[in-house]
């Protein structure tokens, strides 16, 4: 399946994107999606981190995935959420 990936805040000549947590989380991503991104974009900065619960296990599992595609493209992820790293789930 083709996508389209629409990224609006890039600094191409830095490799660096900018996204919202519901951009990148809130759509039926999986991790051939997000690895597309991590191979562009070595350094990726992700705002809006919300806290989440079971009743928003997607949302959480699509955050999981992206987290490990990022690791495993070695790209350098800032987050900035609503809390510790121990309170958003």
């Amino acid at each position: 399946m083709n996508r389209n990936y629409v990224v609006t805040e890039a600094v191409p000549e830095r490799s660096l994107a900018r996204f919202q947590f519901e951009e990148l989380c809130d759509k039926e991503w999986g991790a051939s999606d997000y690895r597309v991104l991590a191979n562009q974009f070595p350094v990726f900065v992700l705002e809006t981190v919300p806290r989440l619960t079971l009743k928003e296990h997607d949302r959480a599992r699509r955050f999981i995935t992206l987290i490990d595609e990022l690791y495993e493209a070695r790209c350098c992820l800032v987050c900035v959420a609503i809390g510790y790293p121990d309170d958003l789930f």
